[in-house]
């Protein structure tokens, strides 16, 4: 990077790299030639193409890009209007890969999705199973799961369960 007028390089004052090897913030300086030239003490960085970069969700305020050719994790954020302004303008393909709404939906419609699938597997199919598997189960297990259960049953309420008396089952029915 040369040291020419403002409009070729950039200071250090709300540029910051992140190189997507580890989560040290570098304070860089920008330099806009016919790519983008990334420095750190008089060291490049990275350089990136402008048709490369593309916007990443960021905060309010904060123009995080990322590049389509550098590591999956690096990422460049401009906290700096004019500074933003000037890099939005030279990429043309900026918003290409963006989110937006329609990724939002996407989730939100799936996650729609998986909770009515899991009310109608708890309404409908729970029941069902029960109704397939309780002819497996024996009658001496079913006689003690229920045992235990009363005594839980009272044990949580005190006592103040209503006694009810067990019918007896004709022994033609076993």
């Amino acid at each position: 990077m040369n040291d020419a007028p403002a409009s070729d390089g950039v200071a250090a004052r709300a540029v910051f790299y992140f190189d997507g090897t580890s989560s040290r913030r570098h304070a860089v300086t920008i330099g806009f030639a016919d790519r983008l030239e990334i420095v750190e003490d008089g060291e490049t960085l990275a350089v990136w193409s402008y048709a490369d970069i593309r916007r990443a969700d960021g905060p309010t305020g904060t123009l995080r890009a990322t590049c389509l050719t550098a590591l999956p994790l690096a990422r460049l954020e401009i906290r700096d209007r004019a500074i933003a302004t000037d890099l939005i303008a030279r990429c043309a393909r900026l918003e290409e890969s963006a989110r937006g709404h329609r990724g939002v939906g996407a989730i939100v419609g799936w996650s729609l999705a998986a909770a009515i699938s899991i009310v109608l597997v708890v309404l409908y199919g729970v029941p069902l199973a029960a109704d397939r598997l309780a002819p497996l189960v024996p009658q001496a297990l079913e006689r003690r799961l229920g045992d235990v259960a009363d005594r839980q049953i009272r044990a949580l309420f005190g006592g103040k369960v209503a006694t009810i008396r067990r019918a007896r089952l004709p022994s033609s029915s076993l």
